[in-house]
């Protein structure tokens, strides 16, 4: 091959590659921020049941 379609070939690979990278990192924050998000909600509700009592 021409070194030409060797550099095009290349920076092809290099941005699929880039893509993979950003698309992992993003399922990584979403599912990170959804436990949050989840561990919230239970606090939430637990403290909801505790104090409860003490504002009827």
């Amino acid at each position: 091959m021409q070194p030409w379609v060797d550099h095009i070939i290349r920076a092809k690979n290099m941005m699929v590659a880039q893509e993979i990278i950003e698309l992992f990192a993003e399922l990584i924050y979403i599912r990170r921020l959804r436990s949050a998000v989840l561990l919230l909600i239970t606090s939430s509700k637990y403290i909801a049941k505790k104090l409860g009592p003490c504002v009827q």
